[in-house]
């Protein structure tokens, strides 16, 4: 086909975003804390998912090794910490 494969990584990002922000915009994705705040839990739950998607993307541009480990595994594994 005329149409380059891509990752699902490049269709679930834009998607996941576009969610989160409809959510934020309709007043949906906040919880008030007991101080007044509002506490954005939508915008959590998207960096939790989307920042592993783009260092996943790096990981496949290139391969950094130091002392015999891979580096882009061990950023993906302090990325969850």
């Amino acid at each position: 086909s005329r149409w380059p494969r891509v990752g699902w990584e490049l269709v679930a990002a834009p998607a996941i975003e576009s969610i989160v922000y409809g959510l934020g915009y309709q007043g949906i994705g906040y919880v008030k804390m007991a101080s007044g705040q509002p506490l954005a839990y939508a915008r959590f739950f998207m960096m939790i998912t989307i920042t592993p998607m783009i260092l996943l993307d790096i990981n496949k541009l290139a391969s950094v090794r130091l002392l015999g480990l891979n580096m882009n595994s061990m950023q993906l594994g302090a990325n969850v910490l």
